[in-house]
């Protein structure tokens, strides 16, 4: 899937040594997870895409079309909200749980102020409100 500057897959098996050289890139030295952790949340992320959404919840990777490189990471994720959390999303006096969609998304710092997390985050919106 694509945006104007973006190419979007969900995270597969082969990209664990991409997606671990991103973030050693992104985050700082001091709070980068160990290679180990991060392969846990990689297993968790692809256990989730085979779960019980039927695939439509994970990690997806953003790579630049005119480079390849991977710029940043989307996250989907289903979260369910007590009563109050629904009551307040849906303006109501909700007495029931609901599933609602979380979104968020993480950018290169070289990449940052460009426009690209608008970008990512557009794509998750419209990919949400299209299939989940």
């Amino acid at each position: 899937m694509k945006t104007p500057r973006l190419e979007m897959h969900y995270e597969s098996e082969s990209d664990f040594d991409s997606i671990y050289n991103f973030i050693a890139q992104t985050y700082p030295q001091e709070h980068l997870p160990e290679q180990n952790a991060l392969r846990e949340e990689h297993v968790f992320y692809l256990l989730l895409r085979k779960g019980m959404f039927g695939g439509l919840f994970g990690r997806w990777v953003a790579r630049q079309k005119n480079n390849n490189a991977i710029i940043g990471l989307g996250i989907l994720l289903p979260h369910l909200c007590t009563p109050e959390e629904s009551g307040i999303l849906h303006n109501s006096a909700s007495t029931q749980r609901t599933f609602e969609a979380e979104i968020g998304w993480l950018v290169a710092q070289p990449y940052r102020k460009q426009g690209f997390g608008l970008e990512i985050g557009k794509f998750l919106c419209q990919y949400s409100f299209e299939k989940i």
